[in-house]
């Protein structure tokens, strides 16, 4: 916490520093000129898109607690000229376990992975960017839901936006990703990670937790695999593998769906 208060001042005397060699208009110009730049780039991705809609969804079995309740994850993604509005209206509501967040985050990492993944972030980013997430929304829960696992949800989030478009983006869009690693899975529930459900394995034997993410059409997604009974961050890279599991595991449906990246 010293250290994040600490950067803070260093950055605040940083910026007085700027506006006392260059002044205030010529700050306040460049700092305009990059947001406008920033909001081209964006909207000149979004107007390779056919104006439509698409829509997407995705499922987690349940979560945690209500068993066999799935929770659901809907995208609706507009796009019209250079303007893309996202519509998370068709999501679950708020459940009584702690997965639920209350946040635009999940749409935004989504808009600029799709618009420009490798730029530096900033408000002109997503000035051409509507979100709709109505109150009560599993992504817009109210108080006093519980939210500390809000990263089960989110990162599922992400990947139904971005498949939602990829009719449109054709070789642009990779190919989502297992959930796991951190998720209330792995809290609640013995090995249960996301979209891979894994028998309790003896210690030292490998069980995939990841799977195959991030493919593309000049890409193989990688693939990961840990140890149980390890720290739950270690995890051992292995090369990209096709649909071969170990005997202790079976697959299930990725959460935002097959892909022609994937194969699984």
């Amino acid at each position: 916490m010293r250290s994040q208060i600490a950067a803070c001042r260093l950055a605040t005397r940083r910026l007085e520093e700027l506006f006392d060699k260059f002044g205030s208009d010529t700050i306040h110009g460049a700092l305009d000129q990059v947001f406008d730049e920033s909001e081209t780039k964006c909207r000149n991705v979004v107007s390779g898109i056919p104006d439509g809609v698409y829509e997407a969804e995705s499922f987690h079995k349940d979560d945690g607690i209500d068993i066999g309740n799935p929770v659901r994850v809907h995208a609706k993604v507009t796009v019209k000229g250079s303007e893309m509005e996202i519509d998370l209206s068709g999501c679950s509501g708020a459940r009584k376990a702690a997965v639920n967040s209350r946040t635009y985050a999940g749409a935004r990492v989504a808009y600029k992975a799709l618009t420009a993944p490798v730029e530096p972030v900033n408000e002109g980013s997503f000035r051409a960017l509507n979100v709709i997430i109505p109150e009560g929304n599993i992504m817009m829960a109210e108080y006093p839901a519980p939210m500390c696992m809000w990263s089960m949800v989110v990162p599922t989030v992400v990947d139904t936006i971005i498949k939602a478009p990829a009719p449109g983006m054709k070789d642009n869009v990779p190919a989502g990703k297992f959930r796991g690693g951190f998720g209330m899975e792995t809290k609640v529930r013995n090995f249960v990670e996301g979209n891979r459900i894994c028998e309790p394995p003896k210690r030292g034997e490998v069980c995939p937790a990841w799977g195959l993410w991030d493919g593309n059409a000049g890409h193989v997604g990688e693939y990961r695999m840990r140890k149980p009974g390890e720290d739950d961050h270690t995890l051992v890279e292995t090369p990209a593998i096709s649909s071969r599991r170990t005997p202790k595991c079976w697959s299930a449906p990725a959460a935002a769906g097959a892909t022609r990246w994937t194969g699984t």
